[in-house]
């Protein structure tokens, strides 16, 4: 028996719920983690409440995302059909911010004539009154803010006292501290920074998203960013052909591991690493 890994010709999404889901096991300090579940394909035509939440997505993608875009129940694996990747496509750029070249940085540094930075300055008053309103821009820019308490300001000062500075310019023992730190950070990394590094392994891009109050559940139309592939059995009943049915979940149990396994012999074997991610 032949067997074949292919991609969806269009391009595959997926509908996600989110939820918070708060752990009262520590009854004093309890806390809260957003679950995040795929919804199978198959469960459109079993669960009601997905069937609606299909028709709803299927409207929206075409009246918000282009005229020339539908999203389709295709098996295995949602499609959207019209090319969803020209609004997809350049999704880092407006993510992830360019790096500047030397010519930008050196534009950047170099001193501005008065026109410029009176434009400039005009620009950022502009913005800042949008952001604060006009009151709280007034109040601001004529120094009316609140006077802080004298513990108020004792705390805050406390919080940029840096050893080898200001007050604290003495402390070289403080200051030797820090230095360590700053190696000991150099040499094995900082812990906490983990938390602020994103997940790419299961990313997806949101499309579209609705959140309903009444049971706190969110449901979002998502783009994996990682290629979604499909495994087929050839049709050998047809002569000649290269046609391919997708397995049924019983031969999915058996024929996946096994793929999988050669997939990732073959590429290790050319110094390459193998990861495979079983959608529910």
């Amino acid at each position: 028996q032949s067997y074949g890994i292919a991609v969806p010709f269009d391009d595959a999404v997926g509908v996600v719920v989110q939820e918070v889901v708060v752990d009262e096991s520590d009854k004093k300090n309890p806390t809260s983690t957003i679950k995040t579940t795929n919804i199978s394909p198959e469960s459109y035509d079993t669960v009601e409440e997905y069937a609606e939440l299909m028709e709803i997505f299927a409207k929206q993608v075409h009246e918000q995302l282009g005229e020339d875009l539908y999203l389709r129940k295709t098996p295995k694996v949602l499609t959207i059909s019209g090319g969803l990747d020209e609004i997809t496509k350049n999704w880092q750029k407006k993510v992830v911010s360019k790096p500047l070249d030397v010519d930008e940085l050196l534009e950047a540094a170099s001193e501005k004539d008065a026109q410029t930075m009176e434009k400039e300055l005009q620009e950022f008053y502009t913005f800042m009154r949008q952001e604060l309103g006009d009151e709280e821009f007034e109040k601001t820019m004529n120094g009316q803010d609140e006077e802080l308490s004298k513990e108020d300001e004792e705390f805050l000062n406390s919080l940029f006292t840096i050893s080898g500075v200001g007050i604290k310019k003495d402390d070289l023992d403080g200051m030797e501290n820090l230095v360590k730190s700053l190696e000991n950070d150099l040499k094995v990394g900082v812990p906490d920074a983990k938390k602020f590094t994103a997940k790419m392994e299961d990313a997806s891009l949101k499309l579209l998203g609705y959140t309903f109050p009444k049971s706190g559940k969110s449901y979002f139309l998502v783009k994996p960013l990682k290629p979604v592939t499909l495994i087929g059995r050839q049709m050998k009943e047809v002569e000649d052909s290269i046609c391919f049915e997708l397995l049924t979940p019983e031969e999915e149990q058996i024929i996946i591991p096994k793929i999988e396994s050669m997939c990732e012999e073959e590429m290790k074997s050319n110094g390459l690493t193998f990861e495979s991610t079983t959608t529910p």
